[in-house]
């Protein structure tokens, strides 16, 4: 009886063991993103936007982030840097940094959302994704993004 029991001990602590790193192995997903918000930008370029809107891993969700425009070698572009937290309605987090150029005779913006950590489900998340966001002079934005994030 103890033969039988030895083994069988040792395979439910292999097995028990055998699953703990595949709950912490990070999956690829594809992060889709809409939005429009409202954008507050000082005399020196420096602001802070927010918005909302609907994506495929965060459901509906909300931000807040702030950017900086400074001059860029490219006639009539702005190069804009920042940083965005995005929440879900169940209150997990995506943090991204922006990195973008934004053309000033059609208010179009490309840019890189680099994320840099999160909360909830996305702990621990990388990736990155484009974004189109057209500028409006109001301050009202609209804005896609796109890419692959693992968490």
């Amino acid at each position: 009886m103890r033969r039988v029991l030895f083994p069988l001990t040792v395979v439910a602590a292999v097995l028990t063991l055998a699953g703990l790193p595949s709950s912490a192995v990070a999956a690829e997903h594809p992060l889709k993103l809409w939005g429009a918000g409202q954008l507050d930008v000082g005399p020196t370029g420096a602001g802070t936007f927010e918005a909302s809107g609907v994506s495929t891993l965060l459901g509906r969700w909300t931000n807040e982030g702030s950017i900086q425009f400074l001059p860029s070698p490219t006639a009539g572009t702005l190069i804009g840097i920042g940083e965005v937290t995005f929440a879900a309605a169940n209150g997990d987090t995506v943090h991204m940094t922006i990195d973008g150029e934004l053309d000033l005779a059609t208010g179009v913006a490309l840019a890189t959302f680099t994320t840099d950590g999160g909360t909830g489900r996305f702990a621990g998340v990388e990736g990155e994704a484009d974004c189109v966001i057209v500028q409006n002079p109001d301050g009202s934005f609209s804005f896609t993004l796109s890419g692959l994030i693992d968490y």
